[in-house]
């Protein structure tokens, strides 16, 4: 924008003197204008406290250089109109009048200057926690450096996606409501950087053309399977257009190519920081996400806990590149340890039923250092799933969900509600809804389980009494009779994209290409399953006429005792599903 600095005098010989000032080096809204660009590419990954003072300084340092001159050119003028005042010439013989001089157009003002690619890499800091992300604001096209940094208690990634050219961020949430599938149709996969535990952060660089952008997380909760962007974790952004060059892509040590359903990559991998190129060719989206396997475990451990085996995750997750389409590609930058991992793809494939693409073979167990001729240690013991009854007090029990949920039960009552892991032999307690403050730190258990008898051993002072005294106690696992309503995962025999879950405390969930679409509570009578609530907001669906139920072992069907008005529960119900393995 064009500032017009006016200095007046009040002798009619001397004419107004105007200056025009370009401020457009000045930041407009705390954001670097045209020309400072290189101030902010100089400080590349900085992230200490005078970072924004170091932006002042130098854009100070910038501002004088360009306003000096005008000022010293401004002093200039104004001595020599002083001079001209003081000495008057003699007047002039002649007494016509001086020809006017032809009125000129002030020139016009130029417009805002483009914004210059930036020479190196942009980095964007993006933070999740429970349930929200930091959005990252003046993102430019081309190359960025994506650091993701979870502060939360569950696992977060983060997934870029650009809308097609003229959809809007809220025609895309509408899409959303619908599925995955219509919402895709409205977008590009770009990347991302995939899931890590909490207290872990992790790099990708990422190829962002020009667009509005959304930012999500698809992953479910642990305690109610409700994919975490129906709890906010999703936003849109800007990326703005850039003229220049801009900054090179990385050097990569090694490519890694992602296809219709398999990795193309080295069974080993260096050991400590890499940059390594992740293409995808096609033709479905996909994913290069990391897990770090735990001791004694196998890419086919995360494959059966993914297909709902119960149980403990054998694996923590700790970055990689997200979804991508066909022909693009990302870096993923990573400082791997010694190890066993596995590279898995979590996508649903669109031509497959819905069947994430691990199931269809895109999963890769490989080896970080010298431990492949290492002998794999014989898997221990899973951590019991189920209903547990105290040995001494009969009214008491536990509830451990293969989600990671538990709950204290006194008279079949839930009074006490939380969430566990568990790492080897080691119980520990994540979270619970207690009000004594000295129930807030959990320490570890270790725990043992002879088939039938579970129990509980501390390994340090514990000072919450409540849960002091419940674990000093034994618990008998409540075997499932013959013909008990049985609990899991099933997977429709007509779309393997539909899937049932029941858990033991008597929640459900009904999945679609497996996100929750709908959760609520139901209850065994002998042969009769009789949903007690849901979160559909059909009116319809509000009514809850029982079913009667047959499980043969494999599979699980449901028969109408009445008419049943809803219509989304008359047809999942008419399905017949079999129990995952």
């Amino acid at each position: 924008m064009l500032s017009l600095l006016t200095v007046s005098f009040p002798n009619n010989n001397v004419k107004n003197i105007i200056l025009r000032i370009d401020w457009r080096i000045l930041a407009e809204n705390g954001k670097p204008g045209n020309y400072p660009v290189d101030i902010v590419q100089s400080i590349k990954r900085r992230r200490s406290a005078n970072h924004h003072q170091f932006i002042l300084e130098e854009t100070m340092k910038h501002i004088t250089r360009s306003i000096l001159p005008l000022l010293v050119l401004l002093a200039v003028l104004l001595s020599a109109c002083s001079s001209a005042a003081t000495e008057q010439p003699a007047a002039p013989a002649a007494t016509e009048k001086p020809a006017e001089m032809p009125a000129t157009e002030a020139p016009a003002e130029p417009a805002d200057a483009p914004i210059v690619a930036p020479a190196e890499i942009q980095e964007i800091a993006i933070e999740a926690t429970d349930f929200t992300y930091s959005v990252p604001e003046n993102v430019v096209e081309g190359w960025v450096r994506v650091n993701l940094t979870n502060s939360g208690s569950e696992p977060y990634h983060v997934q870029f996606l650009r809308l097609n050219d003229g959809v809007t961020y809220e025609q895309f949430q509408e899409a959303l409501k619908q599925g995955a599938g219509p919402a895709m149709a409205l977008v590009q996969q770009v990347g991302g950087v995939g899931a890590i535990a909490p207290t872990m952060s992790a790099e990708a660089v990422l190829n962002m053309p020009a667009g509005e952008y959304v930012m999500l997380d698809l992953i479910p909760s642990p305690s109610d399977n409700m994919p975490h962007f129906t709890k906010g974790m999703i936003a849109n952004f800007p990326v703005l257009a850039a003229e220049g060059e801009g900054a090179a892509e990385p050097q990569a040590s090694l490519t890694i190519d992602l296809q219709d359903f398999t990795f193309e990559m080295p069974n080993s991998l260096p050991v400590g920081e890499s940059v390594i190129k992740v293409a995808n060719n096609g033709p479905e989206a996909h994913e290069w996400n990391l897990l770090l396997l735990a001791e004694g475990k196998t890419a086919d451990d995360v494959e059966a806990f993914l297909s709902g085996a119960g149980g403990p995750p054998p694996f923590a997750p700790i970055g990689g590149i997200n979804g991508m389409d066909k022909g693009l590609h990302g870096y993923a930058e990573v400082n791997l340890q010694p190890g066993r991992y596995a590279a898995i793809c979590n996508i649903p494939s669109p031509n497959a039923g819905g069947q994430p693409h691990h199931a269809l073979g895109m999963i890769k167990e490989f080896t970080v250092g010298d431990v492949a001729a290492a002998p794999v240690a014989a898997p221990a013991a899973a951590f019991p799933i189920g209903q547990f009854v105290s040995n001494t007090d009969a009214a008491l029990s536990y509830i451990f969900n293969a989600d990671g949920t538990f709950s204290y039960m006194v008279s079949q009552t839930p009074v006490l509600n939380g969430t566990y892991e568990i790492q080897g032999d080691v119980f520990q307690e994540l979270s619970n809804d207690d009000s004594d403050p000295a129930c807030q730190n959990p320490p570890p258990y270790k725990w043992s389980f002879d088939g039938a008898t579970l129990s509980f051993s501390r390994t340090e002072e514990d000072a919450c009494r409540g849960r002091r005294e419940a674990n000093a106690d034994t618990y008998t696992l409540v075997m499932a009779a013959s013909g008990e309503f049985p609990t899991g995962r099933f997977i429709s025999n007509s779309d393997a994209a539909l899937v049932y879950v029941f858990n033991a405390d008597g929640t459900f969930s009904f999945v679609i290409s497996e996100t929750p679409v709908l959760n609520g509570t139901y209850e065994i009578n002998g042969d009769l399953f009789q949903e007690l609530t849901n979160d559909d907001s059909e009116p319809t669906c509000q009514e809850h006429p029982a079913y009667q139920w047959v499980f043969d072992g494999t599979t699980l069907s449901f028969m109408p005792t009445g008419e049943d008005t809803c219509r989304g529960r008359s047809e999942a119900m008419a399905d017949t599903y079999t129990i995952a393995p």
